[in-house]
């Protein structure tokens, strides 16, 4: 009754390797019954050519009355299918006199999976903070440049011939600049805004979008009882574009794409080792050229791709974002046979919310001579700044970090010549950063027109900068003409007297 009742696969053998009993955990695990099995060599069920000389070792090691140990290995179901084993074995001994093996398998395939995620998740955790801190420096250079294109465009005639080659500069900056937010989305990964998304629309249209005019067929299986997800839709829609463009670019010739999902109630979602609560599972089946063994554990790796046209990014950032989102990302593939990947994602408990359209900012005059305090810890930031609000018709003081900025906007405050609008650097090396300012900066002028900037454009504080203390957001880089017209939102003619 012990045996029969133990979750393990235990199996006795002869001395002939034969088997002599065989439990209901082995039956379990390997698909023969009690029945089919006794008698037979245990290494041709469920041992292969490639296990096969390890299996017999370990039996001839018991036979000769010694023990195994717990050592993880490999053997196979009837179906033909691997599952990773912890195998431990002992010798039968009865009055002195060896009868038998008895060996013990423990399904780890599991516990391995657990495992390589983990592993997984470490490595690009790592990744990440290296991918973060270039990203954010490389945006701080961009600042420079950008601004200065912007300065130096402004001063042209419209008629010059130069702006055709600044524009197409600005053109190639602005591809640069997509690569680090990419790059940021990876390596933090923006905080989400969460509201109730209906998946299925969500799924059908961007799907749709992606696969708009080329050879490759969507197909959907999607039940109407969907769950609504809980999630941000720019992000997750991001998720779904790069797995439909990945799918995509791995059937050059057309193909087929199957888009599935599924609810999961809180049991099924632990048993595939999901937090608490209900999931939804998006599954996304492509029939192209598959991804060869040895690239699966690399392939959400930031700038590993199999494709010569790849960034390696897409799958980064599919990896990071659903991470966010407190969901899990899987996939399996067969080379020659296709991929599958598998989105696990949370659900929401409410309706999904009507799709809200973003009112453009209404065109205002631009505010001659406002004051404008601009804190950065980086030189030709400053600089570049300065620069862009002078060629704007503005006035620029500059601060290299929080303290003195505060200081600052307390002499204007006691001047009677307070500042219009305070552009904060979030992130300061070694001092203040931008928030601690903005708290201080508030705390004497509760109608400060604060603006955060940052490299880390994925930042908390820049995805929720209103509850922050903030006005406006400023993303390094940033051009001239963004500058202003953040500055005409902000200070339009008649809603602030500009400074003298």
């Amino acid at each position: 009754m012990v045996l029969e009742s133990a979750p393990d696969a235990i199996v006795t053998l002869d001395a002939d390797h034969r088997i002599l009993d065989w439990n209901s955990g082995a039956a379990e695990l390997f698909g023969y019954t009690r029945d089919e099995v006794v008698g037979h060599d245990v290494d041709e069920l469920i041992s292969r050519d490639d296990t096969v000389r390890e299996a017999r070792s370990y039996t001839e090691k018991v036979l000769r009355g010694e023990r195994i140990p717990p050592v993880e290995t490999v053997r196979y179901r009837r179906d033909g299918t691997p599952v990773d084993v912890l195998l431990s074995g002992a010798p039968i001994i009865v009055d002195g006199v060896l009868l038998g093996v008895i060996g013990v398998y423990t399904d780890i395939t599991q516990r391995k999976l657990y495992e390589a995620e983990l592993m997984r998740s470490r490595r690009l955790e790592s990744l990440g903070t290296l991918a973060g801190g270039i990203a954010h420096d490389f945006n701080n250079l961009l600042s420079g440049i950008f601004g200065n294109i912007s300065i130096v465009s402004s001063l042209l005639p419209e008629d010059s011939p130069a702006r055709g080659y600044l524009d197409a500069v600005e053109g190639s900056m602005s591809r640069a600049v997509a690569l680090t937010h990419q790059l940021l989305t990876f390596a933090r990964g923006s905080e989400p805004v969460v509201r109730s998304l209906d998946t299925g629309g969500l799924l059908r249209e961007t799907v749709a979008f992606h696969l708009a005019g080329c050879s490759v067929k969507a197909e959907f299986d999607l039940p109407g009882d969907l769950w609504c997800l809980r999630g941000d839709a720019r992000q997750l829609g991001e998720v779904i574009s790069n797995l439909v463009i990945n799918a995509r670019e791995s059937m050059p010739e057309g193909g087929k794409l199957e888009v599935a999902a599924r609810n999961l109630v809180a049991e099924e979602a632990a048993a595939e080792g999901l937090k608490e609560g209900r999931f939804v599972r998006m599954d996304f089946r492509d029939s192209g050229t598959g991804i060869p063994a040895e690239d699966l554990d690399r392939i959400f790796e930031p700038f590993f791709s199999t494709r010569p046209q790849g960034t390696g990014l897409g799958l980064a950032v599919v990896h990071s974002v659903v991470e966010k989102h407190g969901g899990r990302t899987r996939v399996f593939s067969v080379p020659g046979e296709g991929s599958t990947f598998s989105i696990f994602l949370p659900v929401s408990d409410s309706l999904p919310n009507k799709a809200e359209t973003a009112g453009a900012i209404e065109e205002q005059a631009r505010p001659g001579g406002i004051r404008v305090l601009v804190m950065d810890d980086e030189d030709y930031v400053r600089n570049v700044a300065a620069g862009m609000l002078e060629a704007l018709g503005q006035i620029a003081d500059l601060a290299s970090n929080g303290q003195e900025a505060v200081s600052m906007y307390a002499r204007a405050m006691s001047s009677g010549s307070r500042y219009d609008v305070v552009i904060l650097d979030l992130t300061v090396a070694g001092g203040m950063g931008g928030r601690d300012a903005a708290g201080k900066i508030l705390a004497m002028d509760e109608n400060a027109v604060l603006v955060v900037s940052s490299g880390y454009s994925t930042d908390p504080v820049m995805a929720d900068h209103l509850s922050c203390g903030f006005s406006g957001v400023l993303s390094k880089p940033y051009t001239m003409k963004e500058m202003d017209t953040l500055l005409r939102a902000l200070t339009g003619t008649g809603e602030r007297d500009a400074a003298p």
